[in-house]
Order: structure tokens, then C-alpha cells, then sequence
């Protein structure tokens, strides 16, 4: 994969994550309609139809997942299915790259509601509207990090290559053997944790 590529699957993953801030106020919507009402089926199908009606509005495909009482929290997971970028090889047979963060999760915990006798989750709707905008702030601190990032990326990859060339130069100067004996080996491995290795820098 190559540079090109991997900054494209950034700004689609920006782009993934402006679509969750912008379906934002459509759950809360969905929300307020349920406020003081238990979750139940009938949210789980408001919500899904609120939010497969932004597809026309966003061109994007969503779908949504609703979990309660997982660990203490009510979970609202929308995933994002439209986040592939395609590279074209020299052969021009096209590789399509996935973006790892295609679905976020609206967590809200068990303090935004009223727990009933019986085990459910009565909605409390103006404390589920600030766990939002927590999360709204969280996708915003990701999208600047992104864009940070991108703008740094030609320093970062010619500051990477300088290290490998010192390290390289350390490595002729010095025999393996003892490098290994006094623990002094560096480990510079190509997109190391990415997952992305057909791309050297």
C-alpha cells in the first residue's frame, strides 16, 4: 500500500466520524420522543428508522444496533458500510482497503436512567444528552489528532528514514554478536502494529 493510500484511508476515516457527529442530533431526537419511557422494541425500531432515513441526506449506508444492560451501560453501535478506498495497482487490478473505525459506539451509563423493578431502563432524556455531547467531543478530539497527523506526515516519514539510516550505519559499525551480547539491538520494523506492510518506508 502506499502513501497515497494510507492518507486516503485517513480522510475517509475523518470522514466516517463527521457522518456519527452528524446523526448526533438525529438520536436525540429518538430520544427525547422516549423520554420517561422504557427501552424496548419500539426504540430499537425508532432509531433504526431515524437513522437509515440520513442515508439519502449522507449517501451513506448506516445501520443500527441497540444493547442494554451490557456491563451497566446502554449501547447505541452504528456502523458505517460505504468507508472503502481503492487503490489500483500497476497491474490496475484495484485493491479495496477497509477503514478499521467504520462503527462507533454511543455508550450511555446506567446513571443516565431509571432502573425499574423489573430490570428495565427508563430513559432520562436531557442526562442521555449530555453522555452525547461527550462522545461528540471525543470524535471531534479524533478528527483534529487525524488531521494533525496528516499534516504531519512528510516530517514523520523523513525523520523515520533519517533514524533507519543512523540505525543502519550504527549496525555496519558494530558486529552483531556483541550489539546482542550488550543488549543494544534496535528493532525498526516496517509499519510495525499497523497491519499495513506492503508499504516500506
Amino acid at each position: 500500500m502506499n502513501q497515497e493510500t494510507r492518507v486516503a484511508i485517513i480522510n475517509k476515516e475523518i470522514e466516517v466520524y463527521e457522518s456519527y457527529i452528524n446523526l448526533i442530533p438525529t438520536i436525540s431526537e429518538v430520544i427525547k420522543k422516549f423520554d420517561n419511557k422504557c427501552i424496548n422494541k419500539k426504540f430499537q425500531t425508532a432509531l433504526d428508522e431515524a437513522v437509515n432515513n440520513e442515508n439519502i441526506k449522507q449517501g451513506r449506508k448506516f445501520l443500527a444496533t441497540t444493547n442494554y444492560g451490557y456491563n451497566g451501560r446502554f449501547v447505541i453501535e452504528i456502523h458505517a458500510y460505504n468507508d472503502s478506498v481503492k487503490e489500483v495497482t500497476d497491474r490496475e487490478y484495484p485493491n479495496y482497503y477497509r477503514v478499521e473505525n467504520n462503527r462507533f459506539s454511543f455508550e450511555f451509563p446506567k446513571e443516565n436512567f431509571e432502573i425499574t423493578d423489573s430490570g428495565n431502563y427508563r430513559i432520562k432524556a436531557d442526562v442521555m444528552f449530555e453522555s452525547l455531547v461527550i462522545r461528540k467531543n471525543n470524535l471531534l478530539d479524533r478528527i483534529e489528532t487525524l488531521k494533525v497527523g496528516l499534516a504531519q506526515a512528510d516530517e514523520m516519514i523523513a525523520e523515520m528514514k533519517r533514524i533507519k539510516a543512523e540505525v543502519k550505519a550504527f549496525e555496519d559499525k558494530y558486529s552483531y554478536h556483541m550489539r546482542d551480547v550488550m543488549g543494544v539491538n534496535f528493532t525498526l520494523r516496517s509499519n510495525c502494529g499497523t497491519g499495513y506492510t506492503r508499504y516500506d518506508i
